[in-house]
């Protein structure tokens, strides 16, 4: 597993993300969001809240980005394929600036998948 420092700088860069998602800067979240996942491991307590704060950054920036990734996490990871998860990520997709692109995602991008 990630050391204790490892984990509490991880720990900081997710709350960064999640406080640059709440001022609407999804691009900062993202770079924070994959500065915490650089230092955990998926068994790690953090893993989770920062890989799905990096799908929820994605979303807002892509939503057919922000699926892929969702599915890839979700195949590599099953802790990540709960359906609260699912039905949470679906919604965001939905809330997206262009739900459309998530919808037809699986169609033009069938070989990331």
């Amino acid at each position: 597993g990630t050391s204790e420092a490892g984990a509490l700088k991880a720990t900081a860069h997710t709350d960064a993300g999640y406080a640059s998602m709440g001022a609407g800067q999804y691009e900062a979240a993202l770079e924070s969001f994959g500065k915490a996942l650089e230092l955990l491991e998926p068994a790690d307590a953090g893993f989770e809240r920062a890989a799905m704060g990096e799908v929820d950054a994605l979303i807002q920036i892509n939503a057919c980005e922000g699926q892929v990734r969702y599915l890839h996490l979700a195949g590599n990871h099953p802790q990540l394929a709960q359906p609260g998860d699912f039905e949470s990520v679906a919604r965001k997709l939905t809330h997206s600036e262009e739900p459309w692109k998530a919808v037809f995602c699986p169609f033009s991008t069938a070989e990331k998948c």
